[in-house]
């Protein structure tokens, strides 16, 4: 009985813990980062779509939310570019 009641309190811990927020791709000029974050997202999902496409079928379906993170050559184009993505405490803004 002790050990769900440990469980049970740690993720309630863990949940009350837990900061809300979002990632976004930041860039060190904030006049150029509102300017152009979606032209280089939109130019980089290309650019690793096009390189994914030269591997395996099943790498180049995958779950993820367009211009986020959890493709290594998008966040390399990305980096390459100057953006650097960061953790923004809060409520996720709409687009």
């Amino acid at each position: 009985m002790k050990c769900p009641m440990v469980v049970l309190l740690l993720l309630l811990v863990a949940g009350c813990a837990w900061q809300p927020g979002h990632w976004r791709w930041q860039h060190p000029d904030a006049h150029y980062a509102e300017q152009y974050r979606w032209r280089d997202i939109f130019e980089c999902e290309d650019y690793a779509l096009r390189v994914a496409s030269n591997g395996p079928p099943f790498a180049v379906t995958q779950a993820r939310d367009y211009g986020g993170w959890g493709n290594l050559d998008f966040e390399l184009c990305m980096e390459g570019l100057g953006w650097s993505l960061e953790f923004l405490p809060g409520k996720k803004r709409s687009r």
